[in-house]
């Protein structure tokens, strides 16, 4: 990423997480395309099997799905999505 300029969002009113302090970036790409977004705190980084993930329930188009991990619901993100914001 040296010397590459890239936006960086603030999904936090999308997210309803707008009363949260945000500083770390994670970087996502996807064909070709590079974006930033801010967060409060990354736990782990894990690889869910796509058969695991549960479909949308939400109104928010930047959800993907959900799944259980260490007995916890975790709501994935779309970064496709994310990349046309």
């Amino acid at each position: 990423l040296r010397g590459q300029i890239i936006g960086v969002f603030d999904l936090s009113k999308q997210l309803g997480t707008a009363d949260e302090k945000y500083n770390n970036l994670i970087i996502l790409g996807a064909a070709g395309r590079k974006i930033g977004i801010l967060t409060s705190k990354v736990n782990e980084i894990v690889n869910v099997p796509s058969s695991s993930i549960r479909k949308n329930g939400s109104d928010n188009p930047l959800f993907k799905g959900s799944f259980t991990y260490n007995g916890e619901n975790i709501i994935m993100l779309d970064s496709e999505k994310m990349l046309i914001v």
